[in-house]
């Protein structure tokens, strides 16, 4: 029998999921409530005098915190708060906030099953409410059984028709959540939105002008150090620093030209000694499959088997490290080039 009539246009259950107990906790996430009582009138009040963007140079991280922070306030459940944010240049889930005990910045990302609800409503786009942890139609997360969880109700963020993180309400008691708390979390989620947009636009001017000027003084440096022996170990230092890579590599063959010679620096002692021990490759084995490694051979630019390699373990990499690696390789080859 075809489920497709329990579900809008687009979404089905995944395989193994009953579709019957998803489309009820779909429904029960969507319900609204019949007017506005005078409590949530007030609760919607004082969303509405707070900021969640206010300090855009906290970063992401502290936009999430601060969310968090002030859905739990304003459910006063017994339980916490989480939100989840997807990682757009490859779908995966790195950073998150929660005020549930004991659950660090980051923990609740690190828990995301590749079949479970955060991803079933990041893909579709709704909302859960699964009122008794048993009947969870994804089966009960290890973490939520782990804090004690009896119930949560989980809302997709939507930032420009595309939903980037996931925001749970969790309860030690099953059934917690009524219509006007769903409805909460709802306005929340969408002020998180906006918040989470302005704080990543924020960023990313940032970083287009740190990597901008770090360039620029990447390449003074290289003319001013032409007919030098070696420019690129105080190079690379500087761009390491100004872009704010954690580890910054150049990798060179056997036969590499004169004044061309293997530079590894970095800001954390950690990764240099790591590589000391285990080398670039072992570094990038460990980091690269979360995006926060990158490897770019850089031929086209006349540095034949040359590799320049940016690790930050922080954050995932994305694609203006890409075209600052591939630039710093065009201004690492003046030197070599103006000897031909």
């Amino acid at each position: 029998m075809s489920d497709a009539p329990l579900f809008p246009v687009g979404v089905h259950a995944p395989d193994g999921v009953d579709p019957t107990a998803l489309a009820a906790c779909m429904a029960a996430a969507a319900v609204r409530p019949d007017g506005t009582s005078m409590h949530q009138f007030e609760r919607l009040a004082a969303i509405a005098r707070m900021g969640l963007a206010d300090n855009l140079s906290a970063g992401t991280v502290a936009t999430l915190q601060r969310v968090v922070e002030v859905i739990d306030d304003l459910l006063g459940i017994r339980g916490g708060v989480s939100i989840i944010l997807q990682d757009p240049a490859d779908g995966s889930f790195t950073t998150s906030a929660s005020t549930v005990a004991g659950q660090t910045a980051g923990h609740s990302a690190t828990r995301v099953r590749s079949g479970g609800a955060t991803r079933f409503i990041v893909e579709s786009g709704h909302g859960l409410y699964v009122s008794e942890l048993a009947d969870d139609p994804f089966g009960a997360n290890r973490m939520l059984l782990e804090a004690g969880m009896r119930s949560y109700v989980g809302l997709p963020v939507m930032a420009r028709g595309v939903a980037v993180a996931v925001v749970y309400a969790m309860s030690d008691e099953p059934a917690s959540f009524d219509a006007e708390d769903i409805d909460l979390l709802r306005v929340v989620a969408d002020r998180a939105a906006m918040a989470l947009i302005a704080t990543q636009e924020h960023e990313r001017v940032l970083r287009i002008a740190r990597h901008s000027e770090a360039l620029g003084l990447a390449t003074r440096q290289v003319v001013a150090a032409l007919g030098q022996t070696s420019p690129v170990a105080s190079i690379l230092g500087q761009l390491a620093m100004s872009v704010d890579f954690d580890l910054l590599a150049l990798e060179v063959p056997a036969n590499a030209p004169d004044g061309l010679e293997a530079v590894v620096v970095g800001r954390s002692p950690e990764l240099v000694e790591e590589m000391r021990q285990g080398g670039v490759q072992a570094i990038l084995d460990r980091l690269e499959p979360e995006g926060r490694g990158l490897r770019l051979h850089v031929d086209d630019f006349g540095l034949d088997g040359v590799s320049l390699v940016a690790v930050r373990e922080r954050e995932p990499l994305d694609g203006r490290d890409r075209q600052t690696l591939r630039t710093l390789a065009s201004i690492l080859a003046i030197p070599f080039r103006a000897r031909r």
